[in-house]
């Protein structure tokens, strides 16, 4: 394995059977291949077997923070299993440089019968660490884990979420070269998610490797530099994070013919690309961005001058630019107006229309038929993206003339309290 490489793997396969007596029994078959000196490593499946992975190869440099997405039993949980050592591998080579630690299962591999003081030690002695060392360390774990009057408990009384927060305090302590997560950030209560998130970033700063497979796609956008997504066992995408999310939520409703489904789909991915622009906006010079202005965006009835639920409601873009700018994308985002909570929108470019921007002032628009929001106030907020993915200009004003209210009736009686909060945000836009 070449130096700058921290995790090789090389067309790694696993299969499994899944009839239980006839696996026990290619079990027995394969371990006496072995003792006869004959390979196991052939690409035939023998009857009810099938490929949980083939043919995975991918590397990992130092810093690296890598997210493997994909559908429920795509192969995510098994390949980890492989890379942590938990599973033997059918076919292909694994090799990893310097210390992992993995979180496959949070607090699995506790001795619920020991306190969770004598499980600390245990854990950090099989990573190699001295009792002197774990001493060091021992009351940054429990302060982490915010566990301290149940530490001489054993782990049999601790709740699901004691043992998630312990479990992962241990392993992050170690500080690993290669810190391998599964599902990890779906664990636990929203204060410790956001404490695990936070150690996770500063972890990543610090220039440490992360590879974790979740299904949290707004998460890892904060956390990874690439997105891996597996499909059928294989790796079918290997790039960017949010070109990898597109690219899952297009795997999620591919054969679906549910108009229902691909409108959230849809959303879903308004909001992972304007995240992604936000993100990646600290990090362009701004010396590098063409000039361009959006002086306002207003949502506005195309009859009379109130929006009422379920009006057709028009979208208005007013920008000024310096030169030409060809294929823009133009995204609008609907907010409560009282909290920064995402209802509704629209992204241009997800339905096949991109925008020519000449230069000087300009104007674009779009109708909502059918504006189904219920009764509230509002703020809508606006971006101009470049074909190259690059934030153009952003309009994010609580100005009177950014905010709108929506009027009507309740149509149902779980409808009477009006609260916006409940808002459907499937949209039907004609972009103009």
């Amino acid at each position: 394995m070449p130096e700058e490489y921290l995790l090789a793997a090389r067309k790694v396969s696993k299969k499994f059977c899944r009839d239980l007596r006839r696996a026990l029994h290619y079990g027995l078959l394969d371990i006496g291949n072995e003792l006869l000196g004959k390979s196991n490593k052939h690409d035939d499946l023998r009857r009810d077997e099938f490929w949980a992975v083939k043919d995975v190869s991918f590397e990992m440099k130092p810093g690296d923070s890598v997210a493997i997405l994909g559908r429920n039993g795509a192969g995510k949980s098994t390949l980890l299993r492989m890379i942590t050592g938990k599973l033997r591998l059918d076919q292909g080579e694994i090799r990893v440089r310097g210390r992992m630690a993995a979180i496959n299962e949070l607090g699995a591999g506790f001795n619920h019968l020991q306190t969770g003081r004598e499980n600390v030690y245990n854990a950090a002695s099989l990573y190699g660490l001295t009792r002197e060392q774990t001493d060091e360390i021992y009351e940054k774990i429990v302060d982490f884990a915010e566990v301290r009057n149940f530490m001489d408990s054993p782990v049999a009384n601790f709740s699901s979420g004691m043992k998630a927060r312990l479990g992962y305090a241990v392993t992050a302590h170690l500080q690993p070269d290669l810190f391998v997560m599964d599902e990890v950030l779906a664990v636990g209560d929203i204060l410790f998610r956001k404490k695990c998130l936070d150690h996770l970033k500063n972890y990543r700063e610090k220039g440490r490797t992360i590879l974790m497979a979740t299904h949290d796609l707004f998460r890892i956008q904060s956390i990874c530099n690439r997105c891996l997504v597996m499909e059928a066992g294989k790796i079918a995408f290997d790039g960017d994070v949010a070109e990898g999310i597109n690219y899952f939520l297009d795997l999620l409703v591919s054969g679906r013919d549910d108009e229902i489904s691909r409108a959230i789909v849809s959303e879903l991915k308004s909001q992972v690309m304007e995240r992604d622009i936000l993100l990646k906006e600290v990090k362009v010079k701004k010396k590098t961005r063409p000039k361009v202005v959006i002086k306002s965006l207003q949502l506005s009835p195309c009859v009379g001058d109130v929006i009422n639920r379920g009006d057709q409601v028009q979208v208005q873009m007013d920008y000024v630019v310096s030169k030409e700018i060809r294929e823009a994308t133009w995204v609008f985002s609907i907010y409560l107006a009282d909290k920064p909570q995402y209802v509704a929108g629209g992204f241009s470019a997800f339905d096949g229309i991109r925008y020519l921007l000449n230069k000087g002032r300009g104007q674009l628009k779009c109708t909502i038929s059918n504006f189904h929001l219920k009764p509230g106030k509002y703020c809508v907020r606006g971006l101009l993206i470049g074909r190259n993915g690059l934030h153009l200009a952003k309009f994010d004003s609580n100005s009177e003339a950014s905010s709108f209210s929506v009027m009507g009736t309740a149509v149902a009686a779980e409808e009477a309290s009006g609260n916006p909060e409940e808002s459907s945000n499937i949209l039907k836009i004609k972009w103009q």
